[in-house]
């Protein structure tokens, strides 16, 4: 009778084991079916993002028709830019301007049209003195009558003034204000830089250029193109970026602008805590403003001289640090790290490769002319310390859209992505599979240029630990030795 009840017993526990079973599978089903309504959604709205923008999907370029030729100096000044998406759709801007040299600067903003009193919601209202002078008497009447109003929004008057001049903040006209749109650009041959004068050095035109990566070089100044390119690229978006017009606009009004540029968490995952000091401050010597600084010491506790590190980091902005014990996996201390951290970029960091002071800012500007959701990179610099000399691995492979993986320490991420794409909980080749698997959402890579980083191999304890011979496979000779000052491009080189 016991052994009975005994086999009944254990029918039971099964059958609840099997339910329960099941009730977990049916709730993971139904979760990653929400997962995949969500992700469904969010590539519809941005399919259709992209297509108001009118910008190629996924940023690639369309196939040219005919063989891309080298842009002359006087092609360079007449190119004709291409609208892009706002960068500040948070501002809402009343707008009475129909100069087209206005257009581009409004496209940035969430943007609507009034005649009269502008809406109540709007956070600054821009109008033409030529438009309002040709609206209706009792139009006029209204808007004067808000221009008396205690508290009202700021007003920027496009053209003179006039009548209007004690009422407005803000005058603009094109010459105050000049603003430009990236077009893609094939890159011309080495050899055919595209020379300027420092009087043209206004034009929208040729700052377009300089963003989406033509070489520029100005005066008798001749470095190599792929130097002079990326040091315009760096004046371009610093100064006359329209985001940074915008910017200047928002705060002569009296509107707090939102940042003009992304949010990046460093996060640096290391197992060598002897080694994040120096990376520590090698990331406080970023020329990007808005980063957080992220550490993770996996297996070891932490060090008074990484604390000593973060304090003198801390001027820089948010710093977090955490200790994570060894039975974790590198992914699982990975995804750790980022969740702690509050960047809308995300820059994966090791603890013994070289970073030049603009890594992250080239990053940065990448994301916006590109527009990858991951960035890094394809051809870099590598040093092997056991030769003591330093190769260019992958050449040729620099500024395009790639089907590789770029090297893991140089990724840049977008934070949406890594939400729906998390590292794998493994210990090794974590970036190879996390590349492959948001390849599968859809994700596209870009692999930006050679500057500022430099992979270096010194002894054992690497995670990929590839073989000299498969280092050097295609490599070109650089240099002899380590010279960080090779590998990065000072500001000013270009001439610009």
């Amino acid at each position: 009778m016991s052994d009975e009840r005994y086999r009944t017993e254990q029918a039971l526990r099964d059958e609840r084991a099997l339910r329960t079973q099941a009730e977990e599978r049916a709730a993971r089903a139904t979760e990653q079916a929400a997962i995949w309504r969500r992700r469904a959604e969010e590539r519809a709205a941005r399919i259709e993002e992209l297509r108001e923008a009118k910008r190629p999907l996924l940023g690639r370029r369309p196939a040219p028709k005919t063989a891309p030729s080298s842009p002359t100096k006087h092609e360079a000044l007449d190119a004709k830019p291409v609208r892009r998406s706002r960068s500040h759709p948070t501002i809402r801007v009343a707008s009475a301007v129909t100069h087209a040299a206005a257009e581009p600067l409004l496209a940035m903003v969430d943007r609507v049209e009034f005649t009269g009193a502008p809406p109540p919601d709007a956070d600054l209202v821009v109008a033409g003195a030529a438009e309002v002078a040709r609206w209706s008497g009792e139009a006029i009447a209204a808007f004067e009558e808000w221009l008396l109003l205690p508290g009202r929004q700021p007003l920027a008057i496009w053209g003179d003034p006039g009548r209007w001049r004690g009422q407005a903040e803000v005058t603009m006209d094109e010459r105050t204000f000049p603003t430009f749109a990236i077009r893609p650009v094939d890159p011309p041959d080495e050899r055919e830089l595209i020379r300027v004068e420092a009087s043209e050095l206004s034009d929208p035109k040729l700052v377009a250029l300089a963003a989406a990566g033509a070489p520029l070089v100005v005066g008798g100044a001749n470095p190599p193109s792929a130097v002079a390119s990326v040091a315009a690229r760096r004046w371009a978006y610093r100064h006359s970026h329209p985001a940074r017009r915008i910017e200047q606009l928002l705060e002569k009004a009296g509107v707090p602008a939102p940042p003009s540029l992304p949010t990046v968490a460093a996060v640096l995952v290391s197992n060598r805590p002897d080694r994040v000091p120096d990376q520590i401050d090698a990331l406080s010597a970023q020329t990007h403003d808005a980063l957080e600084i992220v550490v993770g010491l996996h297996g070891h506790a932490i060090t008074p001289e990484i604390r000593a590190a973060l304090d003198r980091a801390s001027g820089r902005g948010r710093t977090s640090l955490a200790a994570f014990p060894s039975r974790l996996t590198l992914g699982e201390c990975f995804n750790a790290s980022v969740s702690t951290s509050t960047g809308e970029l995300i820059a994966k960091i090791d603890d013994d490769d070289f970073y030049g002071p603009a890594h992250i800012e080239d990053a940065v500007h990448a994301f916006d002319y590109s527009t990858a959701d991951i960035v890094g990179k394809t051809t870099q610099f590598t040093y092997l310390a056991d030769e003591d000399r330093t190769v260019l691995r992958r050449p040729g492979q620099e500024e395009t859209v790639t089907a590789g993986t770029p090297t893991g320490a140089s990724m840049v991420f977008r934070r949406s992505l890594w939400e729906d794409v998390k590292f794998p909980h493994r210990p090794r080749f974590v970036d190879l599979v996390f590349t492959r698997a948001a390849r599968l959402q859809g994700a596209n890579v870009y692999a930006n240029s050679r500057w500022e980083f430099c992979y270096v191999r010194s002894g054992g304890g690497h995670t990929w630990d590839a073989a000299p011979a498969t280092l050097k496979a295609g490599a070109a000779e650089a240099f002899s030795g380590f010279k960080p000052e090779a590998m990065v491009v000072p500001d000013g080189v270009s001439g610009l």
